[in-house]
């Protein structure tokens, strides 16, 4: 989540940022498509075809995360995985940081992915089922990735950050203890190549496409990827799913996911049985990142930013309830 601060649908700042790649003329239009969440995303045209520049300010993220992530994309693409591409560069670089009029930036262009975005389907067994041996073949060709730099943070660290941020931002202070124990519990867990390496952590309907004429599932969206215990990215999905079903539809396909992934990679039972910790875990995160949004806001917010921001802080005090009220 973005600093509500930074959320701007600055057009003028994105034509300035895309004069850096080749891109074709007279394609303003595909601005008004534009999604701006964790990143401002919009569509441009290369040779014909649709690319999509990403950016945020340098105070979002590092240049190193974000070579980090373009250095594990292009190992997933090499393993044959069906994952997003980076777009060079005029200059052949993947990675543009520049200072403008509107702040300092860093940016990066993609290929559109084929297919649907499956939060557009309607979901059904068959594509539970592909995500689950889609999620398990992502998996299996992770443990042989061994980046020798700009290293993606790990939990570890990410525990940190959580920790730091309700500190300055004034939040929830009940929440330090529970982030140790979920540090403690999760640092007790031996981590071995089977069971640890780096996660997508958004594995999320918006970000899969399922492509029918390849009977494929294609991946955008490795932003905030990080090393962690592969069961993380199921713990994550199900709290995705469980917004979509619920009862005895929502443990049913719970069990169709788990069976098609365990047919190309085996779960680790120790960390089935630690769902509780792992969900933990993401609704901290997920509590300081919209910490640190809302309480970077512009001096004078129009008013959907300040519905956003109420929206975000409702949000925030259900989770502190949900986290408090759930015993490790």
């Amino acid at each position: 989540m973005m600093k509500l601060k930074n959320i701007d649908d600055n057009r003028e700042l994105t034509k300035t940022l895309i004069t850096y790649w080749d891109h074709d003329p007279g394609c303003e239009d595909l601005l008004d498509h534009c999604r701006i969440s964790s990143n401002a995303i919009y569509p441009f045209k290369q040779g014909g075809e649709v690319r999509l520049i990403r950016y945020g300010q340098t105070d979002e993220k590092t240049r190193e995360d974000l070579l980090g992530e373009l250095d594990y994309l292009a190992y997933l693409g090499q393993a044959g995985l069906p994952v997003v591409e980076a777009v060079p560069m005029k200059d052949g670089k993947f990675v543009l940081t520049t200072n403008t009029q509107w702040g300092a930036f860093h940016a990066t262009a993609f290929k559109k992915v084929s297919g649907i975005r499956t939060d557009q389907l309607d979901l059904t067994d068959d594509l539970i089922k592909a995500l689950g041996e889609h999620l398990a073949k992502l998996h299996k060709a992770t443990e042989g990735y061994q980046p020798k730099s700009n290293l993606r943070p790990n939990f570890f660290e990410r525990l940190e950050w959580m920790a730091n941020t309700i500190r300055q931002y004034g939040g929830a202070e009940e929440l330090l203890p529970v982030i140790e124990v979920v540090k403690d519990l999760l640092s007790a867990v031996e981590r071995t190549q089977a069971n640890y390496g780096l996660v997508h952590y958004d594995y999320d309907f918006d970000n899969l496409f399922w492509d029918q004429d390849q009977s494929q599932v294609n991946m955008i969206d490795f932003d905030d990827a990080h090393y962690h215990f592969y069961h993380m990215d199921i713990v994550s999905f199900f709290s995705t799913l469980a917004e979509e079903v619920e009862g005895d539809q929502l443990d049913k396909w719970k069990r169709l996911f788990l069976a098609s992934y365990e047919k190309h990679r085996p779960l680790n039972h120790e960390l089935v049985a630690m769902a509780g910790t792992l969900k933990q875990y993401e609704d901290l995160y997920s509590y300081a990142r919209c910490l640190r949004s809302v309480k970077e806001i512009a001096q004078t917010p129009p008013e959907w930013m300040v519905n956003l921001r109420d929206k975000l802080v409702n949000h925030m005090d259900l989770s502190v309830k949900r986290i408090l009220s759930n015993e490790l």
